[in-house]
């Protein structure tokens, strides 16, 4: 597959941009897959790949879909300058708070990931639609993996991450 390609500008907090801040865990630091940045050969770790990859894929469906600005963390702050990540940090949470869309990625589906993200969307559907009593008597019989299935979906490591709370809570368009 082709390396993704896209480009980088600076933009102020005061612009009202729409823009998708991507909230994900770096996984492993490695960065040893290619990235088209600006027209330049850089590399990226493959959490971050897999992620874009997943964008790009939602795009393509999607054609309708209106293509905006993503925020990444790892591309958007110069990793090499720990003056730059100190203050971008703390603009992290305006940087979240003022994204049209955060978009967690949980990491690649797994075929357990994939049946508790199916029933938890199920239940999200019944839960919108009924009181809290119509929800639990109207629940489909639950398969006898789903406690595991559910158990490794919430060990991914985006759940360990600390700034979780402020890159998911903050967001006012959270998915």
């Amino acid at each position: 597959e082709e390396p993704i390609e896209c480009t980088i500008e600076s933009v102020s907090l005061e612009s009202k941009l729409n823009y998708i801040a991507l909230s994900y865990a770096w996984g492993d630091n490695t960065r040893d897959q290619p990235l088209i940045l600006n027209g330049k050969l850089t590399y990226i770790t493959s959490s971050l790949q897999a992620a874009l990859q997943q964008l790009r894929s939602f795009n393509e469906i999607d054609k309708k879909a209106e293509v905006r600005p993503v925020w990444v963390d790892a591309i958007c702050i110069n990793q090499e300058d720990d003056l730059e990540k100190s203050w971008q940090v703390q603009k992290m949470g305006r940087i979240f708070h003022d994204a049209y869309r955060v978009i967690v990625w949980l990491g690649p589906a797994s075929d357990s990931s994939s049946m508790a993200m199916e029933i938890l969307e199920q239940i999200g559907v019944r839960f919108k639609d009924n009181s809290t009593l119509e929800l639990f008597t109207s629940l489909p019989q639950l398969p006898e993996n789903f406690g595991e299935a559910l158990n490794d979906l919430l060990s991914r490591s985006w759940w360990k991450r600390v700034w979780v709370v402020q890159e998911f809570a903050v967001g006012k368009n959270t998915i």
